[in-house]
């Protein structure tokens, strides 16, 4: 008797703990597979926030993946698994959390997703920094690109100007994160501006430093 109440209370105390985990706004880094055969990890273009047993997701609208997806609703954890909308079929079995890592698993050890937490300090809110109609040096660690933000959908890569003259883009906004999403590239949150240059951060493996400085 004394086992099995110790065995509930631990499982009582490992519910908790994850719920309190997952609370707040993680977003996508990359997918990977257990195969050795694979080794592509493409990043995932989404952010999910958890709160109060509320969640909120918002993925790339491009990406024929996820269908463009704006969803809410709410969602309880059981058994290690994130059940949405008290849909038992709508679900994501959680394979590893942390303090700053979310890995949902996925079918047959393929296509299992990392997820970043992201801190409140990359929180911008509302701002005046303009992107469309403006072209910008992209730089970070060991990457350089140009972007011209052609419109509200469609940017021009130099880098892949010849293979792909048009890549599709969007900007969206949740729980005062400012997110840049592009084809082949990971997630962009906008941190802030100074004079000509635009400094963002993306997670991959690493969290990546970017910067967008205006031509």
């Amino acid at each position: 008797m004394r086992k099995l109440f110790s065995l509930i209370l631990l499982i009582i105390l490992v519910s908790c703990n994850t719920t309190r985990k997952i609370e707040g706004n993680w977003i996508g880094a990359y997918s990977y597979s257990e195969s050795p055969e694979s080794s592509f990890n493409s990043p995932i273009r989404v952010i999910i926030s958890f709160s109060d047993g509320k969640y909120k997701l918002n993925s790339f609208k491009y990406d024929y993946r996820l269908g463009g997806n704006t969803k809410h609703g709410s969602f309880k954890l059981s058994d290690r698994k994130i059940i949405f909308d008290d849909d038992e079929k709508e679900n994501s079995q959680i394979k590893f959390i942390n303090n700053d890592s979310l890995v949902i698993s996925g079918h047959n050890g393929s296509n299992n997703s990392v997820y970043k937490k992201l801190d409140d300090s990359l929180k911008i809110g509302l701002n005046d920094i303009e992107l469309i109609g403006r072209k910008f040096l992209l730089k970070s660690r060991d990457y350089t690109d140009t972007l011209k933000f052609v419109n509200d959908s469609i940017l021009i890569s130099g880098s892949d100007k010849d293979r792909f003259p048009r890549t599709k883009w969007d900007r969206i906004h949740q729980n005062e994160f400012d997110i840049i999403y592009m084809e082949g590239n990971i997630p962009m949150i906008i941190q802030g501006k100074s004079h000509d240059t635009i400094y963002a951060i993306g997670f991959h493996k690493s969290a990546i430093d970017f910067k967008l400085i205006e031509l």
